[in-house]
């Protein structure tokens, strides 16, 4: 940790130790009461001084947390606030049991369920008179991630309509988002201040497209043709979703945020999977399994292909570094050969290992 005020309790004993001795003429031995005295307060006055330094260093935005961390964003005004949570979403088609000669109106605030989850309409929708079923869309009451909730599971119904016969959404629901975690937080601070030219800069972009789906990872901005701007983006392991998509490209109209003439599309990379067929060999020492290695390779690997960027190729001697590194005594990779452009992102496929002795 960063000492910026020094609290040690041996260092401030011993200083004592020798104070008393300087201005008494007396050397305390450790069973002494005076010697005892100072040993407590010495370790008091350290806590207190290491609280002291914990809040010293939280002054500087690479240490700050919590509150602290908030009141380093106050100084860029409301685009500086730690992200809130937000609401899930799904689209639910909602459906009757005949064919009815009249409207069939779903009110507005119309709960469906998932589980202990429950969602509403955000809006009253109505089944035209001689149709059987409508789209609509539907919220979560309480903010969050809730989770993978796949299409067909929100499939019961509260407010029950007239002519019900039942309602399912249609695809995965649209996750909502936690309150915006310190290091997502801190790293966005950091990236800031990029948002405040308005000539469309890179920087700028990447900002603001963080800052209105936290859920994007990897952002990576070109310009086909001048005042055209494509941003691919990726999250953490998937693709986002249209819905979210669309909604970054509307959040990036405001003036504030936008050129006048720029017109900007949000996309997905070019996914390329790659599969790798690896043999491995053994020192003759070796006493793990050879299931138990192969689990264990396969994580390395897989975790070292979260960290490739939208545009980078492989590097085949980073692989057999990483195989090496968990006591491999000699690996032969083959992999398909790679065209990569600026926007292919390359994302790890089956692995088949494949073990050939000592």
């Amino acid at each position: 940790m960063l000492k910026l005020i020094k609290g040690d309790p041996l260092e401030i004993y011993e200083s004592a130790i020798k104070y008393h001795k300087e201005n008494f003429g007396e050397i305390l031995l450790p069973i002494d009461e005076a010697s005892q005295i100072y040993a407590t307060v010495s370790a008091l006055l350290g806590d207190i001084l290491y609280t002291a330094n914990n809040i010293a260093i939280e002054n500087y935005l690479p240490f700050a947390k919590d509150t602290r961390l908030d009141m380093k964003g106050l100084i860029y005004g409301s685009r500086g606030k730690r992200l809130s949570s937000s609401f899930s979403k799904a689209i639910i088609q909602c459906k009757i049991s005949q064919i009815v000669d009249r409207n069939v109106f779903i009110k507005k605030g119309t709960r469906f369920t998932n589980g202990t989850h429950i969602f509403f309409s955000t809006e009253e929708t109505i089944i035209p008179a001689g149709e059987t079923q409508i789209n609509i869309l539907i919220q979560a009451e309480e903010p969050g991630d809730l989770g993978d909730i796949l299409p067909g599971e929100i499939n019961k119904i509260i407010d029950r309509y007239d002519y019900y016969e039942s309602s399912s959404n249609l695809e995965k629901v649209i996750p909502g988002l936690n309150k915006e975690p310190d290091q997502q937080y801190r790293k966005r601070l950091e990236e800031l201040p990029e948002s405040f030219p308005t000539a469309g800069s890179g920087g700028s972009y990447k900002y603001w497209v963080k800052h209105a789906n936290p859920l994007v990872n990897q952002i990576y901005i070109k310009s086909p043709t001048p005042n055209n701007i494509n941003i691919y983006v990726y999250g953490e392991e998937n693709l986002i979703s249209l819905e979210d998509k669309k909604a970054i490209e509307n959040y990036l109209q405001d003036l504030d945020r936008l050129p006048l003439n720029d017109l900007v599309q949000v996309l997905d990379p070019d996914i390329l999977s790659l599969n790798l067929e690896i043999d491995f060999y053994l020192y003759p020492s070796e006493i793990r399994s050879i299931e138990t290695i192969k689990l264990l390779l396969k994580e390395k690997i897989k975790e070292h292909f979260k960290i490739i960027k939208i545009g980078e190729d492989i590097n085949i001697q980073d692989l057999i570094a990483i195989i090496k590194n968990e006591g491999i005594k000699k690996c032969d990779i083959k992999m398909a050969e790679l065209s990569i452009k600026d926007i292919t992102l390359v994302k790890c496929g089956d692995i088949v290992l494949s073990y050939r002795g000592v």
